[in-house]
């Protein structure tokens, strides 16, 4: 959105915290940690995809994106917060006692 600073250093840093905590979710020791980072990154980026569907933001700026795209997005945010926070429970160990 227009009212934060330095849209493109906050894209990287938004980009390159996606692949540090991606990268912390393959190791057991560190998935819990970083399943809820990763809620905390998609319900902070949220007003800017809905900013980005509001303002039809493609390549290009404002007015040039595909509406279809930037409305498809937002739904996708909560099923990728829900996949994060099956990560954050506990192991079930199936294996009979």
């Amino acid at each position: 959105p227009a009212a934060l600073p330095n849209p493109e250093w906050l894209n990287v840093v938004a980009g390159l915290a996606e692949i540090v905590l991606g990268v912390y979710l393959l190791e057991p020791r560190t998935r819990v940690f970083a399943a809820w980072g990763v809620i905390a990154l998609a319900i902070a980026v949220f007003p800017a995809n809905v900013n980005m569907m509001l303002e039809n933001i493609g390549e290009g700026g404002p007015g040039t994106g595909d509406p279809v795209t930037n409305w498809v997005r937002l739904p996708f945010q909560l099923v990728f917060i829900v996949w994060a926070w099956w990560f954050t429970q506990p192991d079930v160990d199936s294996s009979p006692d």
